[in-house]
């Protein structure tokens, strides 16, 4: 009789002699090293399921774990799929809770134009919504690069978002090779350009022209500005501006100058501001003339004030970023005599 415990339970075996007690020991020990303890305690039916399965699996290189949780997502998502609501139910939750978490109108409009442009190229139901067609939908489309980027973003985001909730067994996107697409050139504003926008702004409405003021002669991000009180005149430091920045990761303080042109459109609006909705801020740079780009009013100040100041390292203290960023992006290259004419006068 030979004992000895396997997965933690008490195992006896009686043999007619030595010899076989050996075989029985040399069988065991080949099957703990192939397929382990818990294949040795398996009855002898179950054992054979596991080695029909792994033949069946051999050829793909999966394992049985990774095949069996492959079918129970696949399981849960075929479930779903009887309580998941419509398609397109589905992409209006999708807009609505971006929408929920305070994201600007601006980007809400891009993601209902983007997810539209999909629903018109054939993407508009769970059973087009795979990869081939979300290729097709994307790069068969004649777009740029950047808008095949910003339209794969958005098909990625919502994937995703689905898979999350079960709707979708794996995300089609995955695999994917995003395009390249050079980065757009910086363009800044002329002193002339800047004129118009405020003479559009104020035309609409004082807020208005005092919410691009802040931006072009201050330098803040309209994230920035929009988590600031209306009302900024609680924030003014020994004649700068004392902004408060509270972002996904970090937060910030820092100070930005406060030129007397900007103080004066500040006067004239009550030290108040407000942004502008798409429609009015399109009228606006309409009227202006203005060939907009995201973020013109920031690369515009950085370019300004740097050519005023010469101070590479105080430009980037007061907007809020590295050196090696401004290099990279904000910079460009203009006179002082243009920089005296963009702020009003000297600043400090």
């Amino acid at each position: 009789m030979v004992r000895y415990k396997l997965q933690g339970k008490l195992v006896r075996k009686y043999f007619t002699s030595e010899a076989e007690a050996k075989r029985n020991a040399r069988e065991t020990s080949r099957q703990l090293l192939e397929v382990g303890g818990a294949g040795v305690v398996m009855d002898a039916e179950a054992r054979a399921e596991w080695y029909a399965a792994r033949e069946l699996l051999a050829p793909t290189g999966t394992s049985l774990l990774e095949a069996v949780r492959d079918y129970v997502a696949r399981a849960k998502v075929l479930q779903n799929n009887f309580e998941r609501p419509e398609f397109s139910e589905t992409v209006k939750s999708f807009l609505t809770l971006r929408e929920s978490r305070g994201r600007r109108e601006r980007t809400i409009s891009n993601l209902k134009s983007r997810m539209e442009t999909l629903r018109l190229q054939g993407c508009g139901s769970w059973t087009t919504w795979n990869r081939p067609e979300l290729e097709k939908a994307v790069f068969g489309s004649g777009l740029s690069p950047r808008s095949c980027i910003n339209l794969l973003s958005v098909a990625r985001n919502f994937s995703r978002w689905c898979v999350k909730r079960g709707w979708l067994p794996v995300d089609p996107t995955d695999g994917i090779e995003r395009p390249e697409a050079p980065a757009p050139t910086p363009r800044i504003l002329t002193p002339e350009e800047l004129e118009s926008l405020f003479a559009a702004g104020k035309e609409e409405a004082p807020v208005y022209q005092a919410w691009y003021g802040v931006l072009c002669l201050a330098g803040l991000r309209p994230s920035e500005l929009n988590q600031m009180p209306t009302d900024l005149r609680p924030l003014v430091r020994d004649g700068q501006l004392l902004i408060h920045r509270v972002g996904k990761r970090h937060r910030e303080t820092r100070m930005a100058p406060l030129c007397n042109r900007l103080k004066k459109i500040l006067d004239d609006s009550s030290w108040s501001f407000k942004q502008p909705p798409q429609k009015r801020h399109k009228k606006i740079i309409g009227v202006a003339k203005i060939e907009w780009q995201e973020d013109i009013c920031r690369h515009s100040f950085v370019s300004y004030r740097l050519a005023l100041i010469k101070n590479r390292a105080q430009v980037c203290l007061e907007a809020g970023h590295s050196e090696a960023t401004l290099k990279r992006y904000y910079a460009v290259a203009v006179s002082e005599k243009q920089a005296q004419e963009w702020f009003g006068n000297k600043v400090k």
